[in-house]
């Protein structure tokens, strides 16, 4: 665990030092016995981490899975566990539960975005244990001292990956009752923050937008390229006895659970799965042919910082990429031959098959050139 207010135990520690350092200098307290004090950098029972560690958590550069803000656990992955099954309590029981006779159905409306927030936090915090590093503070000669970087373990980071696969990337995630989605009445009469209620542009909810935006915002910090750079950088700091886990692991349990429909034979793909499946073939595309990066905006003003330059993806992040686009080029062969797909799915197939053909031929004639 880490606290999210570092600030306070930051300030007493300096008074703390202070105090040291002033009693050794007055002869109250010899410097042995100061060197003998218990460093409290690594006591379980003082965790601390900083604004600057968590980089507003949901940051690519934000390395430290237990240096979160709102969330005090010692475990998020069993934490939000139990967040994402209390949400879907919510969506399964709302109907009955919230909604009561004599009353506008808004309620159903005003509690279906408090879930999705709940739910888009558990699994946005919960994939920095995907090429994550736990961060420490000890010094050296501390007794117990920890070094100042430690992977996270591979089964830690493929039990984060299973996680999102079942509750981000499955076919039975974000799956609502149609009843549900009829009752997501909007407000008819504006209260104070009146502006609000002309600015909306959908009166009946968008469900998919709404999910779509929440694996937008997935996908891409496990693809962002300091993501899978830290992935690949991590491999090196695994002990020769550990196993690592790798940049392959990552690629390919992405690809199994979101083109999951690919290994049988295919019928149909609901709407909300061809949206995933689009996004994330846009990132497999932008990996495969590496775009020229657009120079960063200069500063806004003589006194701020400039913006950083983007930084590229690994060149073996286009090698999995490419390898995955090749995979799932035969696969889609192979369901659009057994002519058992329906209208749309099949429709969907084709574009993604000749989005694959041109991503594949463009990073032919780049390597060319």
């Amino acid at each position: 665990m880490r606290t999210r207010f570092a600030f306070d135990v930051r300030f007493l520690a300096k008074f703390a030092l202070l105090g040291l350092a002033l009693m050794i200098s007055t002869g109250t307290l010899s410097p042995t016995a100061a060197q003998e004090a218990p460093s409290p950098t690594n006591d379980p029972l003082l965790p601390y981490s900083t604004d600057e560690d968590t980089l507003g958590t949901f940051s690519a550069q934000s390395i430290d899975p237990l240096a979160n803000q709102y969330d005090q656990s010692s475990d998020p992955l069993a934490y939000f566990r139990k967040r994402i099954a209390l949400v879907k309590e919510l969506w399964n029981s709302m109907e009955t539960k919230l909604a009561k006779p004599g009353e506008g159905y808004q309620i159903l409306r005003r509690a279906m975005p408090a879930g999705l927030f709940e739910y888009n936090r558990a699994l946005l915090t919960s994939s920095k244990f995907i090429g994550g590093i736990y961060h420490h503070r000890d010094h050296v000669g501390d007794p117990n001292g920890r070094l100042p970087y430690v992977p996270v373990p591979a089964a830690k980071q493929k039990e984060a990956l299973e996680f999102l696969q079942a509750h981000a990337f499955s076919e039975k995630a974000f799956q609502l009752p149609s009843s549900l989605h009829n009752k997501l009445a909007i407000e008819r009469l504006y209260g104070l923050d009146w502006f609000s209620y002309f600015s909306v542009q959908r009166l009946d909810y968008p469900w998919h937008d709404a999910v779509l935006g929440l694996q937008r915002g997935l996908l891409s910090r496990l693809y962002h390229s300091i993501t899978l750079g830290r992935l690949l950088d991590n491999e090196l700091r695994f002990a020769p006895s550990e196993k690592p886990f790798t940049m392959a692991a990552l690629f390919n349990g992405l690809n199994s659970a979101i083109w999951s429909e690919l290994d049988g034979s295919v019928t149909r793909i609901s709407s909300l799965r061809r949206n995933l499946q689009r996004e994330q073939l846009r990132h497999l595309v932008r990996l495969t042919v590496r775009p020229t990066p657009s120079p960063a905006p200069p500063a806004a003003s003589p006194f701020a910082l400039a913006p950083l330059p983007a930084v590229p993806p690994p060149d073996d992040a286009t090698s999995l990429a490419r390898a995955s686009l090749a995979d799932l080029q035969a696969k889609l062969r192979k369901a659009l031959a057994g002519g058992t797909a329906e209208t749309t799915t099949r429709a969907h197939l084709q574009e993604v098959q000749t989005r694959i053909g041109s991503a594949l031929q463009a990073q032919v004639q780049r390597q060319a050139d």
